[in-house]
């Protein structure tokens, strides 16, 4: 057993001293197997002011420290099903051309993505700053399927609104993204005929054609956009469903 009292320590002694706005900090070292803890003081010269304009010295948690850490904790995690990677296959997916305004009053036609797989809406940077929307700050994170995760850290409202009746208003909190999937379909298809088509009201005429989303309305607002009426192609594995933007298509078609 070593003692203590005979090891050569290499560090100054240090004396404690009443001094003001001093705190004292802690280090463990290891010298011939002796764990020795150090003293040491540190002077603070600079003090942080809150909020709420109380001085606060760097050696105690400031209120935005607090707020930090709690934002960390509240960090808000959606769960989505959609996928950058550019796959090719022949499934069609619901899209829709929807309305919406700009903050100057400018209306514009975006593409939407109406995916119920997803637990929130989310919108790509580049229509963000075409509505020159106002932005609020977030913190969370979302994950799809096998592709880790991406950090949010704005969210936007804007009004969605139906090119064959304005009056239709789906009010959306969406997350900003760069981008929210591929383009969809992700190759041009050929669908086969069907007479049902004519007489409908569709929400997107060049469903066949890819193109890029600017939106993705996910589950949150699924249910605002779904209308009664579902019909199904008697042949192929095709169904044409009724929504507030129209009629959309989904489903796989023949190769």
């Amino acid at each position: 057993m070593i003692d203590s009292h005979r090891v050569k320590l290499p560090y100054p002694k240090l004396v404690a001293t009443p001094i003001a706005k001093h705190v004292v900090s802690q280090r463990v070292a290891e010298d011939v197997g002796v764990v020795i803890f150090i003293a040491t003081l540190r002077s603070i010269d600079r003090s942080v002011t809150t909020s709420e304009g109380e001085s606060t010295s760097t050696g105690t948690m400031t209120e935005q420290s607090k707020g930090k850490l709690n934002s960390i904790a509240n960090d808000v995690h959606f769960v989505t099903n959609f996928s950058k990677e550019n796959c090719q296959n022949s499934v069609l997916l619901a899209t829709a051309e929807v309305l919406v305004e700009s903050r100057n009053g400018c209306k514009h036609i975006i593409r939407a993505f109406l995916d119920q797989g997803s637990q929130a809406s989310f919108i790509t940077e580049a229509t963000v700053q075409l509505l020159n929307l106002t932005r609020r700050s977030v913190s969370g994170w979302v994950s799809g399927v096998g592709k880790g995760q991406m950090r949010i850290k704005y969210m936007f409202s804007l009004s969605v609104k139906s090119r064959h009746d304005p009056k239709t208003i789906i009010r959306v909190n969406a997350y900003v993204l760069r981008s929210v999937t591929t383009l969809l379909p992700t190759t041009k298809l050929s669908a086969p005929k069907w007479s049902d088509l004519e007489t409908l009201e569709l929400a997107e005429s060049a469903f066949k054609t890819p193109g890029r989303i600017d939106i993705l309305l996910g589950a949150d607002v699924y249910s605002n956009i779904l209308l009664h009426g579902i019909i199904k192609h008697p042949r192929v594995n095709l169904l044409a469903q009724r929504t507030c933007p129209g009629w959309v298509l989904s489903g796989k078609l023949p190769q």
